[in-house]
C-alpha cells in the first residue's frame, strides 16, 4: 500500500490513499472511481499494510453535514478513503464535471468486504443501531458467511462517558475491522474522536445498514434502487426519523447548482477576458 497526496489535494489537508486506482476529485474531497470488486480488493490489502483506513461512504447528507456542522468538518481530516454512496453525489458529479461515478452503497460494501474477510484471521466488530437490531444483525451475518470471525459488537446508544469503556472493549476483542452504524454525523465524528486510541486497522460508517441485514428495516426493491429513489423509500419507512433529512437535501441541492453557476461564470469570465485583450491587440 502507498500513501501520497494527490497534487490536486490541498496540502496539510486530507492524506489521500491511492492504491493505484482511479479517483474523481469531487468538490473538496478526491472519491474513488472504482467498481465494488476493486474497492474491497483496495481495501483488503490496506488491512495488510500499517496504516489505518478510515473509509467514508459518501452521500449528499455527508456533503451538507461537512459544509455545515464544524465538528464533522473536523472528523473529516482523519477520512482517507471515500467511495460514492449517494445517487445525489453521483449524479452532482456528472452535473458539474460531466464524470460517471461508479456508486457503491455502504450496504453492499460491508457485505462484501465480509465476505472477502471469511476464513480470514481479521476480525470483525460492529458498533451500532440498538442491542436488539445488532445482535439479530450478527446473527445473520454469521449464518450467511460461517467463516467470518466476528469479534465482537455493542448497540451505538451510550454517552459519551461511556465511550472509552466501548474502545476498551473493541480492543480486547482483538479486532481489525470496525463497522459503526450510528448514522451520519455521529458515527463519522466518533470514529474520528477516537481513531488514534482505536487498536484497528480500517473503520468505516455504515448508517442504518445493521437495521436493514436484521430485517428490522427493508431495504429498497431493485427497481426502486436502479430509479435513485432508496432515500424516498427510507422515508416512508420512518417518516418521522426521515423527513427532517428533506431540507438537508435540498440545501446539497441548491448548494450544487450555485457551484455549478460559480463555474459557468468564472468560464465566462475566463472567455471574455481573452476576448477584451485579443480586442485591444
Amino acid at each position: 500500500m502507498r500513501v501520497r497526496l494527490p497534487p490536486s489535494a490541498p496540502e496539510g489537508r486530507l492524506a489521500f490513499l491511492f492504491f493505484g486506482g482511479v479517483w474523481l476529485k469531487f468538490l473538496e474531497f478526491d472519491i474513488q472511481n472504482l467498481p465494488l470488486d476493486s474497492i474491497v480488493s483496495d481495501l483488503f490489502e490496506g488491512l495488510q499494510g500499517e496504516n489505518k483506513l478510515f473509509v467514508v461512504t459518501m452521500n449528499a447528507l455527508i456533503v451538507y453535514e461537512y459544509l455545515k456542522v464544524p465538528r464533522y468538518n473536523k472528523a473529516f481530516q482523519r477520512v482517507n478513503y471515500i467511495v460514492p454512496d449517494g445517487a445525489g453525489v453521483v449524479k452532482a458529479a456528472k452535473f458539474l464535471y460531466r464524470e460517471e461515478l461508479k456508486r457503491v452503497p455502504g450496504i453492499e460494501l460491508m457485505m462484501s468486504l465480509c465476505r472477502r474477510l471469511e476464513g480470514e484471521d481479521a476480525g470483525v466488530f460492529f458498533l451500532g443501531s440498538t442491542e436488539e437490531s445488532v445482535s439479530k444483525m450478527v446473527k445473520k451475518m454469521k449464518e450467511m458467511m460461517p467463516g467470518l470471525n466476528v469479534s465482537g459488537y455493542h448497540g451505538g446508544y451510550f454517552s459519551d462517558d461511556q465511550s472509552e469503556e466501548i474502545v476498551s472493549r473493541i480492543n480486547a476483542s482483538g479486532a481489525r475491522v470496525l463497522f459503526v452504524g450510528m448514522g451520519v454525523p455521529r458515527q463519522e465524528i466518533w470514529i474520528s474522536e477516537h481513531f488514534d486510541d482505536l487498536k484497528i486497522s480500517l473503520a468505516m460508517g455504515v448508517g442504518g445498514s445493521f437495521d436493514v441485514i436484521s430485517g428490522i428495516l427493508k431495504r429498497a426493491p431493485v427497481w426502486i434502487q436502479k430509479a435513485n429513489l432508496e432515500w424516498l423509500f427510507r422515508i416512508l419507512q420512518q417518516p418521522r426519523k426521515k423527513l427532517k433529512v428533506l431540507p438537508r437535501l435540498a440545501t446539497f441541492s441548491f448548494f450544487i447548482l450555485q457551484q455549478k453557476l460559480r463555474s459557468s461564470a468564472g468560464r465566462q469570465n475566463t472567455h471574455g477576458d481573452k476576448e477584451r485583450k485579443d480586442f485591444h491587440q
